[in-house]
């Protein structure tokens, strides 16, 4: 396996980004629940959502369980229960929830990312890439997902895969100033200099406030690329 040689850009993001983006299927059908408020009572999940969306974890978790309970093949539930388990910090228990909902819905790309994150956290990047790369078959047009995917990637080393996967964020989605970083640091590794100073200038227009941050970035990333010509 390759040796990374670029730094994660994941010191650029709060965990909170993280667990926002995860939740995207359960703010749908949140705004369902507060559109039509007998959804909580139409939906075996509606109470639960309603309890995640307060941060009554506790509440919610006693919920899930009794739908896991009266309805041990509904997917969704465990992928809702692993959420809140991740929130709990039962990073084991969050775990096997996801798994099962896999098990039960292979198509499920909540569930996917979700584990694809948990697995990134701790060090399986095959196992995140591969999560990661589910979750967007399901939804090709997910850029946080590929931009967790280029983190994983350039974890490995496989930076050209990895400026692909931040190249395809930025296609997505061209307001993110971080994307921009994460391909320029990249381009910097591969001594693509001009295109990688473009990169920056556009980072810099997009979001000004990380000037000081980048530039700590762009130092370690040429000093790590001439150490290596040494």
């Amino acid at each position: 396996m390759k040796k990374s040689l670029a730094p994660s850009s994941v010191e650029m993001f709060s965990r909170g980004k993280s667990m926002k983006k995860a939740s995207w299927i359960l703010v749908a059908v949140l705004f369902l629940s507060w559109a039509n408020p007998a959804f909580a009572q139409e939906d075996p999940l509606g109470r639960a959502l309603l309890l995640y969306e307060r941060r009554d974890f506790e509440g919610a978790l006693q919920e899930t369980n009794r739908v896991i309970q009266k309805i041990p093949t509904y997917s969704r539930a465990y992928t809702l229960r692993g959420q809140i388990k991740k929130e709990r910090r039962d990073f084991d228990g969050a775990m096997a929830d996801f798994n099962k909902a896999l098990e039960l819905n292979p198509k499920d790309g909540l569930a996917s990312y979700q584990r694809g994150v948990m697995r990134f956290e701790r060090g399986d990047n095959d196992g995140a890439i591969s999560d990661y790369t589910q979750a967007l078959s399901i939804n090709p047009r997910d850029h946080d997902c590929y931009f967790y995917r280029a983190q994983a990637r350039e974890r490995k080393g496989e930076l050209e895969s990895a400026a692909d996967d931040y190249g395809k964020v930025i296609e997505l989605n061209p307001q993110s100033a971080e994307a921009y970083a994460g391909r320029g640091i990249l381009r910097l590794y591969r001594k693509k200099d001009a295109e990688a100073k473009a990169d920056f200038d556009q980072c810099l227009k997009l979001n000004p406030a990380m000037k000081e941050s980048l530039n700590r970035r762009i130092v370690y990333a040429k000093y790590q690329r001439d150490k290596k010509k040494r």
